[in-house]
């Protein structure tokens, strides 16, 4: 096995605590050197405990390479381990501007990459995994067991890693055939034969109230499923809602809730649907279930309403809509009166960007941080900050929470 150098581990460890992470030194086998790495799921290092970690006689001289803690410790980071490089390749052609942007490693047999998903947790997937709270990954510029060293093939950016829907990271790629998982800004998305009931506008059926709707073994053993009636929300919503439950039906048991997800994503893209409140599209969602009973392993109508209520209440990101798009309805948007106050057209481009940003998240509050905010309206991140410093003194914005080193501010628009 190579050696390590050690004055590179510990400058990379001093970058990353930088960016406001949490690191540990790594033995072979990717084990931690350090008895035990709990407390730093709590509280990051200090430049101390560096110092004694990354030099030759640290612990028999058995730190080969150093780790990065995910999860809340470190700003909601979060890395997608492609075990198998040709599903990388896959997840990069479907998704290659994030691809593009989100910092990724070559590992000894793979691929991490990089983003941030506050609140996300560590699970198994078919084609590697997905790290986050409870977790931690070998970093560059680590050393494999093979003698690889861990190289970053797409670089860290100079200020902090996207915060990025769950959907994206979570793209699955198996043996050449994707599954969705409420993946974002995706523009398609093709579905595999499925018995799934068929969409149509004719013969309809009487409105159903949830105790007709019934469970799945109501529903399972029949002959050919019944067509759905139209919907009660005119003519043109009536049509995107049905493309929009067709699109989003389950690929099979244990599917349901990422399919209501994205059907709530879906949903939250009409621009008159957005401002539903939840309760309001009960019989779309209704239809949904009667459309998807017979995939679903899930049988009780009541789980999936819920479920649905608490995906409209936390979609973010309304289904193919980057922050892109958003910024492309900032520029066509006309300013709103709050903007007379100002002179300068990135200001003003600036709150219009705000509004679309609040627009797209309902009532709650949206992130942006000063680098992004800066290269959407032509300027730096330091112009950036002291424009939102600036509409917040002049009550267009409120600042809800605070940023800081691996995490953006969130904030809320109150201009008019």
């Amino acid at each position: 096995m190579s050696v390590p150098n050690y004055s590179r581990l510990l400058s990379a460890a001093n970058d990353y605590l930088s960016r406001g992470w949490s690191v540990l030194p790594i033995a072979n086998k990717k084990k931690p050197a350090i008895k035990t790495w709990k407390p730093l799921q709590r509280e990051r290092p200090n430049q101390s405990d560096f110092d004694h970690w990354f030099k030759p006689t640290a612990y028999g001289a058995s730190v080969v390479g150093l780790g990065i803690i995910l999860g809340e410790v470190s700003g909601g980071l979060i890395v997608r381990d492609f075990d198998d490089p040709g599903a990388y390749e896959a997840w990069k052609a479907q998704f290659p501007e994030f691809a593009a942007t989100l910092p990724t490693v070559q590992t000894g047999r793979g691929y991490h990459v990089y983003a941030r998903v506050p609140g996300c947790k560590t699970r198994k997937l078919s084609d590697g995994e997905l790290r986050a709270e409870g977790s931690y990954v070998v970093a560059p510029p680590s050393i494999h067991a093979s003698g690889i060293e861990y190289t970053w093939i797409v670089p860290l950016p100079d200020g902090e890693i996207p915060i990025v829907d769950e959907g994206l990271i979570l793209e699955e790629v198996s043996s050449g055939r994707h599954k969705s998982h409420n993946a974002i800004w995706r523009e398609s998305l093709e579905l595999p034969e499925t018995p799934a009931t068929p969409l149509s506008h004719e013969l309809p059926v009487s409105h159903s109230n949830p105790e007709s709707l019934g469970s799945l073994e109501a529903h399972a053993g029949l002959g050919d499923p019944e067509p759905l009636e139209p919907l009660v929300y005119g003519t043109e919503v009536d049509e995107f809602v049905h493309n929009a439950i067709q699109a989003s039906l389950p690929r099979g048991v244990g599917k349901r809730n990422d399919a209501i997800f994205d059907f709530a994503r879906r949903l939250k893209a009409h621009p008159e649907l957005v401002g539903y409140d939840g309760l309001q599209l009960r019989t779309a969602m209704e239809w949904w279930f009667k459309a998807a009973c017979r995939i679903i392993g899930t049988k009780d109508w009541d789980e999936s309403w819920s479920d649905f209520l608490h995906a409209w209440d936390n979609v973010r990101t309304p289904f193919g809509e980057s922050m892109q798009v958003v910024l492309e309805k900032a520029k066509m948007a006309p300013n709103p009166e709050c903007a007379a106050q100002f002179d300068g057209e990135p200001t003003k481009l600036l709150i219009r960007l705000c509004r679309e940003l609040q627009h797209r998240s309902g009532e709650k509050p949206f992130f942006l941080d000063c680098r992004s905010a800066g290269e959407a309206i032509g300027t730096n991140k330091d112009s950036a900050h002291k424009r939102l410093r600036l509409l917040m003194k002049m009550s267009v914005l409120e600042r809800v929470t605070k940023g800081h080193t691996g995490r953006a501010s969130e904030f809320r628009y109150i201009g008019d």
